[in-house]
């Protein structure tokens, strides 16, 4: 059990959880709802995709506007933490930034 020191809001949370997986020496962290079912093939698949050089890797899902090749960066072309493989220590050099829980009003 993690301490999340502010509920309401996704950030905390996830950026406890990428903290103690750094803490622990975790190479990768699964982010993943509930509403979804990882099998063990999925996740090998993320893993086979991930290189030295990758952030995230995370599978089409329905939303996803899906194109071979290199795509520009954007909502429907970019892993969701619905599920979403992340380089522990690539990550943790910023972790997730509060704007992404939406602007402060």
């Amino acid at each position: 059990v993690l301490h999340v020191p502010v509920w309401g809001a996704f950030v905390p949370a996830l950026n406890t959880l990428l903290g103690e997986a750094q803490r622990r020496g975790f190479r990768y962290i699964l982010y993943q709802s509930l509403e979804v079912h990882c099998h063990r093939l999925v996740l090998r698949q993320l893993l086979n995709h991930s290189t030295t050089d990758t952030l995230v890797v995370g599978p089409v899902l329905e939303g996803h506007v899906f194109s071979e090749g290199e795509q520009p960066l954007n909502g429907r072309s970019s892993p969701w933490n619905t599920l979403a493989l992340w380089s522990t220590r690539k990550l943790a050099l910023t972790g997730f930034l509060h704007i992404a829980d939406g602007m402060p009003q």
